[in-house]
């Protein structure tokens, strides 16, 4: 019999999900409330000291006790699927069909933007290596591009697209190729009065999915980089925007509030059925999408309102959507819930629980989880180290694979802020830049 991995919150999971899986519940005790520590694993009654919620009790059949509050062992252990005791098993709910579990990647791309030295404007560089150690820093070349912003990665690493500031152009680079001449391009340019937008890329760089703000709204446009053909994804007026697309390119995903309500709602559009409504909500805010490779399953955050201090995390798969941080009327640690990402297999889903209300708040308070779609599972993650947490810091990025975090931040005792990566297996953080010049604090793009 495998021994069960300490999995917090598993407990308020199971029994709020009032389900009898003997077999699961035989492999050992779950652990109490998050905090400074965690009782043992057995029959233990455990209660953190920390910022976590509840009293746990450990009700299964494993072996050792453990009380304490703050005492025992070390916490939950890491997520590590070579070693997940979930790994080939799959706990259906909801009618939901088991997800291909991601292999990790070969290569890491991370995509960034620095200052000009000196001042004016900003430059693109990119970091490339077999994973966060061992690799090489190099200047994207945009000829007479202005600032660039926002940079995306395609999942194979080799193309990254971005907005010039200002929203005037959109430009595609090769990272394959370093000709001054070939390395960059623009592929989109705004007419008068417009202003485009938030780029993002299927495999390959044949589809550019993008944001055009005209008139007050924000549309949608699909553009093919090889017949250089435009389409239209979304032209209501309203506030739409946060695309993001599938590998093949074949389905976009994004939130608009073109509605009699003008709440937020996730619209996912495909050439052959157009845009559908996948949030099926009146009353909620749903928003900031993610997609799986495949375009088959989604994420994205919903609140009861654009400013409420709750958010829940909300997956969108066989067409059944399942709230991950909210079942049965109790919310994960009742705190805010942004920003969740999703490996490419559709199968894993890491999110940030903090107290602000604010996305950028995130490495202040707060704790990274993942949850296993197939497993029905949360784990919590390892937090970045070596970082100051009281100065400024862009948001987070999640590479495809599921395994590595990327953002930019100041190290300790540094006003110079670096680009990092936070392994989610081995709990390491590595400087990806460590460069004597400020890289700047945009948000990295990451394959």
């Amino acid at each position: 019999m495998r021994p069960l991995s300490p999995v917090p919150f598993a407990a308020l999971v199971l029994a709020g999900a009032g389900l009898a899986c003997a077999d699961r519940t035989s492999r050992g005790g779950l652990p109490g409330g998050q905090g400074g520590g965690e009782g043992g694993g057995g029959e233990g009654e455990g209660e953190g000291e920390g910022e976590g919620e509840g009293e746990g009790e450990g009700e299964g059949e494993g072996e050792g006790e453990g009380e304490g509050e703050g005492e025992g062992d070390d916490g939950p252990s890491p997520w590590d699927p070579a070693t997940d005791p979930w790994a080939d098993d799959t706990f259906l709910k909801d009618g939901i069909g088991p997800k291909e579990r991601t292999p990790f990647q070969t290569s890491l791309t991370v995509v960034f933007t620095k200052p000009v030295a000196g001042g004016g404007g900003r430059e693109l560089y990119f970091y490339r290596g077999p994973g966060p150690e061992g690799g090489t820093v190099n200047k994207i070349r945009l000829r007479d591009f202005g600032a660039p912003s926002n940079p995306y990665v395609s999942s194979d690493g080799n193309f990254v697209t971005f907005f010039e500031s200002g929203g005037s152009a959109i430009g595609l680079s090769d990272l394959r190729i370093f000709s001054e001449s070939r390395a960059t391009k623009r592929v989109l340019v705004a007419d008068p009065g417009q202003q485009v937008g938030n780029p993002v890329l299927s495999a390959g760089a044949e589809v550019i999915a993008y944001q055009l703000t005209e008139g007050g709204s924000k549309k949608l446009y699909l553009f093919d980089t090889v017949l250089e053909e435009t389409t239209p994804v979304w032209e209501l007026p309203g506030n739409t925007g946060f695309p993001r697309i599938s590998d093949p390119g074949d389905a976009v995903f994004f939130h608009s509030d073109s509605n009699a309500a003008q709440v937020h709602e996730v619209i996912r559009w495909t050439p052959a059925a157009g845009p559908r409504n996948v949030s099926e909500s009146s009353t909620s805010q749903d928003q900031h999408p993610e997609v799986s490779r495949n375009g088959e399953t989604a994420c994205w955050r919903r609140s009861s309102s654009q400013t409420d201090l709750v958010g829940n995390i909300v997956i969108w798969a066989d067409n059944i959507r399942r709230d991950i941080t909210k079942e049965h009327g109790a919310t994960l640690f009742l705190r805010n819930h942004f920003d969740c990402q999703i490996a490419a297999g559709g199968r894993h889903v890491v999110f940030r629980a903090h107290g602000e209300n604010t996305r950028l708040a995130w490495l202040a308070k707060g704790a990274f989880w993942l949850y296993d779609l197939n497993a029905h599972e949360h784990y919590l993650l390892p937090e970045p180290e070596g970082v100051d947490k009281d100065q400024e810091y862009s948001p987070w990025r999640l590479s495809s694979d599921g395994r590595y975090v990327v953002f930019a931040a100041h190290p300790l005792g540094s006003d110079r802020p670096d680009v990092f990566a936070l392994d989610l297996v081995t709990g390491s953080t590595y400087n990806l830049t460590d460069s004597p010049d400020a890289e700047g604090l945009g948000t990295p793009g990451v394959n």
